[in-house]
């Protein structure tokens, strides 16, 4: 199913993107930002609102050496386990903008979240990470009979998110019960041109940019692999997605393709775009957007 959700930004969406627009851009400049990474100060997530606390039995735990953070809610917890992959360009750390997100997800879904810090770049290429959530996942799996698994993310995150999925098909283990993936990076090397005519409308991100981060990210490897780059992948085997993505963002467009192609292939997927709405537009959770994105999520895994 593909769906526009809304004929016309509301006023909320705009609100918040103007507000975005006054803050730091996440990357440096294309031509400064493997020099600036490369002399930064080890990353750091951003600290723990008190409202997660109130909202959420927290359990912090060591996992080879990350934070591994395990959120139960105190209230209407339902059956569900989803392992969270936070967003930021493979380089950028959990942002505090992402409590608010495990927040509405929460919320919407009752779910228990993992949410793994994982190993970023360019001080780790993805092998460390890929190593890592695999075996959280599998540790959620076998820790939790009987419980239905998703895998999640935002941004860098969806793309981790999807992934994975496909490397524990090739590895022919228990697949995940759902997908969800909010603003997905579906190509590592932004390899279609429509994303440089989406370009002017991103208040948050750059084809060149992006592109060094992916190379980053994929190290040695090639960005263009389907485990890192999964916008043409195989789909037979994966789960039931879905998709969340807003058109003012230069990651719409390959989205939109694998929406297309999934629908058309018979692959279940659920599809909302929403006009106007900036890259990871859900981080507004205020918005009327971001409210119907988390609705649908719900209403997705109460199906399944």
């Amino acid at each position: 199913m593909i769906e526009r959700a809304f004929e016309q930004p509301s006023f909320r969406l705009k609100l918040a993107k103007a507000l975005f627009r006054l803050l730091p851009a996440p990357f440096p400049e294309a031509s400064e930002i493997r020099e600036k990474l490369a002399k930064r100060k080890p990353p750091q997530a951003a600290p723990m609102p008190r409202a997660v606390e109130k909202q959420f039995v927290v359990e912090k735990q060591d996992h080879q050496g990350v934070t591994v953070y395990h959120l139960t809610p105190r209230k209407n917890r339902s059956e569900w386990q989803i392992v969270y992959l936070h967003g930021g360009g493979y380089v950028n750390p959990m942002h505090a903008v992402h409590w608010g997100v495990l927040r509405a997800l929460g919320a919407a879904t009752g779910a228990t979240i993992i949410l793994p810090l994982y190993p970023l770049a360019p001080e780790h290429d993805y092998k460390p990470g890929r190593d890592l959530v695999l075996d959280i996942y599998e540790h959620v799996r076998v820790g939790n009979p009987g419980a239905k698994i998703a895998l999640a993310g935002d941004s860098a995150g969806g793309n981790f998110a999807l992934g994975t999925a496909i490397r524990l098909r090739e590895n022919e283990h228990v697949m995940p019960d759902a997908l969800m993936l909010f603003a997905p990076w579906m190509d590592l090397t932004l390899a279609d041109g429509r994303a440089r005519a989406i370009e002017p409308d991103d208040i948050m991100l750059t084809v060149d940019r992006l592109r060094i981060c992916g190379e980053m990210w994929a190290g040695d490897d090639d960005p263009a692999r389907d485990d890192l780059s999964p916008l043409h992948t195989d789909l037979s085997g994966l789960p039931p997605m879905a998709i969340f993505q807003g058109t003012h963002d230069i990651l719409q467009a390959d989205a939109r393709s694998f929406a297309v192609r999934a629908e058309a292939e018979g692959h279940p997927v659920h599809y909302y775009e929403y006009e106007g709405a900036f890259h990871d537009f859900m981080i507004a959770t205020f918005t009327r957007e971001a409210q119907h994105c988390y609705a649908r999520v719900g209403e997705f895994l109460e199906a399944l």
